[in-house]
């Protein structure tokens, strides 16, 4: 059985996460660190430039599993601000079971589509989001297909397939923190257009599920 990769975006550097971490078997763990002040996370750490927050931390890792050659099953993409509910081997266990039902998958189901009536929102609301529909489809060349499910940037699960596909998703790149939603929704957008409705669920509460707690920057 081919292993499965996690890309850690190293920000917080909650122990507990990585202590958890280190308890999966036939897993490789790459973390993507853009602080320069602490490294210890115990497995191999990359220190990069900040290019666009957690969805940057992913593509850089995603670049560094492509130079390597590393082989896999399924990819994670995780925050080290995450709280553990159960053993992290029956929590990966349970996700991998669901990527073969789901193509992508989150933790809490975020109980909300990207439809239409979004961007025909009056005011500030609307305005934003026809300005990041504009930048995704220029920026990747594909049409928004609505509605479409997002997956929150704590906790992603996809499956080799879907990495192929997607290591050219387009980055916000900035340093405004609210430009890293612009990811979100770009990485979303991406998956319907070339997937479809594929996203699933570990749980049916925003931001949790019987196996983990996902935290807002650290809090």
């Amino acid at each position: 059985m081919e292993k499965r990769v996690i890309i850690v975006t190293g920000w917080h550097y909650n122990r507990h996460v990585y202590s958890n971490l280190k308890k999966l078997e036939n897993t490789e763990v790459i973390v993507i660190n853009h602080r320069k002040d602490f490294n210890e996370t115990g497995f191999e750490t990359y220190t990069l430039p900040n290019t666009g927050f957690d969805w940057g931390c992913y593509k850089q890792g995603m670049k560094v599993i492509t130079e390597k050659g590393i082989k896999f099953s399924n990819l994670y993409l995780i925050h080290d601000d995450l709280i553990f509910k159960t053993d992290a081997n029956i929590l990966f266990n349970k996700a991998d079971e669901l990527l073969k039902e789901y193509k992508v998958i989150g933790n809490g189901d975020t109980q909300a589509q990207i439809q239409e009536k979004t961007f025909r929102h009056p005011g500030a609301k609307g305005e934003k989001y026809r300005r990041i529909r504009q930048w995704v489809e220029t920026a990747s060349g594909i049409k928004v297909i609505l509605p479409f499910r997002y997956v929150r940037g704590s906790f992603v699960g996809l499956t080799r397939e879907v990495f192929q596909k997607i290591k050219s998703f387009p980055i916000k790149e900035g340093n405004n923190i609210n430009l890293g939603n612009w990811s979100l929704f770009a990485f979303a957008a991406y998956i319907k257009y070339h997937f479809g409705d594929c996203v699933g669920f570990l749980g049916e509460k925003y931001c949790d599920s019987p196996y983990l707690e996902e935290l807002k920057r650290g809090i």
